[in-house]
């Protein structure tokens, strides 16, 4: 469910992108609000676009609207999934955790699947990609960025 919505978002940001190109082509600006809402459907309709491209616009807005929709019910999937066995008591855990909320802790719980697959945090942090390398010889210790080797 989490790359399900993954590929949702992404192709909704796609269509917001190519009217925010039109938007630039045309040197209109943005209406006020959120430019892509239902109340703004009249403003877009009415811009100074040829008819060809208007229709293009119509149909970058039903298409948001619709990919809105799909991810309302995909993340409300995601909610339900959480709060039962095995994800609900990781979660609880993850979530603690400042910055992560539900979808990033059931992203990061996804990614890792099984956790007892890994017999150390040692590599479970390499599987992440998130451990520092290091560099040491004799005397020198140093260590650098992450390695972001894991997995993606």
């Amino acid at each position: 469910m989490i790359a399900h919505r993954r590929h949702l978002v992404r192709d909704r940001t796609a269509a917001k992108n190519r009217l925010h190109s039109t938007l630039h082509r045309h040197n209109l600006h943005l209406p006020t609000g959120e430019p892509f809402s239902q109340a703004n459907q009249a403003w877009w309709q009415a811009s100074t676009v040829s008819r060809t491209e208007r229709l293009r616009v119509r149909h970058d807005l039903l298409h948001i609207q619709h990919l809105t929709t799909l991810i309302d019910e995909v993340e409300a999937e995601i909610a339900q999934l959480s709060v039962q066995e095995p994800w609900y008591d990781q979660l609880a855990f993850v979530i603690q955790i400042p910055g992560i909320g539900l979808l990033s802790g059931m992203t990061v719980l996804s990614a890792i699947g099984d956790i007892t697959r890994f017999p150390s945090p040692r590599q479970l942090v390499g599987y992440s990609g998130l451990g520092s390398r290091v560099h040491a010889s004799g005397n020198t210790y140093r260590t650098r960025r992450i390695t972001k080797q894991g997995r993606r």
